[in-house]
């Protein structure tokens, strides 16, 4: 994924977030999943890894990562 791409991604999710609604594009959740997740799933889950921290930067840091719904932290 491209860092414009992603940082537009995260921008109109952190957006999506702030709307006094119910709702939130959940899309975009998946995909930031897909960018920093599903590349290295297969390693945690091999390692037994179930929990993850998240040290936040950049563009991440507008971003609560409770927002995200990562499947390695169920």
């Amino acid at each position: 994924m491209k860092r414009d791409k992603l940082n537009q991604d995260i921008n109109n999710f952190r957006r999506s977030l702030q709307r006094v609604r119910d709702d939130y594009d959940i899309k975009i959740s998946q995909n930031v999943y897909n960018w920093m997740i599903a590349p290295f799933q297969a390693d945690l889950d091999a390692a037994g890894i179930n929990k993850l921290l998240f040290i936040h930067d950049g563009i991440l840091r507008s971003v609560p990562m409770s927002a995200f719904t990562f499947k390695c932290c169920r």
